[in-house]
């Protein structure tokens, strides 16, 4: 499993709940299972490469959500769930169930690689990709521009985003949601995916 974390401006609300549920979701691991974490904005990073030790990973998630990056540039989705599908290697038959579940809040803005490419490519690595839209956790908030330390510009719009990332997803055989992103989010994920592979 390759989780891809949106780490540009508007969501510097929701990384702190994802590092909370980090060390929770480690409890829903099995010994064989091996997870990597990658994160993006207006450029990709590889965090931590597959490994199954629970401490890593979950050391993995406080620092990168200790990263925001503003994305003057635009949100390049594409391009990372593309660089998260090449952590997987070529197999005619895939000895476990392979994920990319992506946490973000918005649309792709800036990848030099189209959805066409990520559903050809994830059929080929036979992985599926599931989005998890973050909903606003202050809906009631109208203009967040007065406080630059929590916001610098609107709260992107999920429901149009689930609108344009639906094709791709479904082209994947995965999953789309919007969701409020809680410390126990990565939990569920994680304990859904392993009663998957069971």
């Amino acid at each position: 499993m390759v989780f891809l974390l949106d780490v540009s401006d508007s969501m510097i609300e929701i990384q702190r709940e994802v590092a909370a549920g980090a060390r929770l979701a480690m409890y829903d691991l099995r010994p064989e299972d091996r997870v990597a974490l990658m994160t993006f904005s207006s450029r990709v990073k590889v965090n931590l490469s597959f490994t199954a030790n629970t401490n890593q990973i979950a050391d993995a998630f406080f620092k990168a959500t200790r990263l925001v990056i503003e994305d003057r540039r635009g949100v390049r989705l594409y391009d990372a769930i593309l660089t998260a599908l090449a952590q997987f290697p070529y197999e005619e038959v895939a000895a476990h169930k392979r994920v990319v579940i992506v946490i973000t809040n918005d649309v792709d803005a800036a990848s030099m690689h189209s959805a066409t490419e990520v559903v050809r490519e994830a059929n080929a690595k036979k992985t599926t990709v599931s989005v998890i839209l973050a909903a606003n956790p202050n809906p009631s908030r109208i203009d967040d521009s007065v406080n630059p330390l929590v916001r610098t510009h609107p709260y992107p719009n999920v429901n149009f985003a689930g609108e344009q990332l639906r094709p791709m997803v479904i082209g994947t055989g995965g999953q789309i949601s919007i969701r409020r992103v809680t410390g126990y989010l990565l939990r569920e994920l994680t304990s859904k995916w392993a009663e998957v592979v069971k």
